[in-house]
């Protein structure tokens, strides 16, 4: 995951937070790990790949309570 958003996306900070989506995760057919090793959840993907760098708030899609 990180080959995809460093080197083949060049994803930016913002443009990850931005575009970090379920349907990004299937298009780069990420889906299927993200279902096998964390449950379902896009966040402690991330967070396993950039510990502690992002909170579920700044991810599009999760509540911000």
């Amino acid at each position: 995951m990180r080959w995809t958003i460093e080197e083949k996306e060049k994803l930016t900070e913002q443009q990850l937070l931005y575009m970090y989506t379920q349907r990004w995760l299937v298009k780069h057919k990420l889906w299927t790990p993200l279902r096998k090793y964390w449950n379902g959840s896009p966040y402690e993907m991330l967070n396993a790949l950039y510990p502690n760098r992002y909170s579920k708030n700044m991810l599009k899609g999760y509540s911000k309570n």
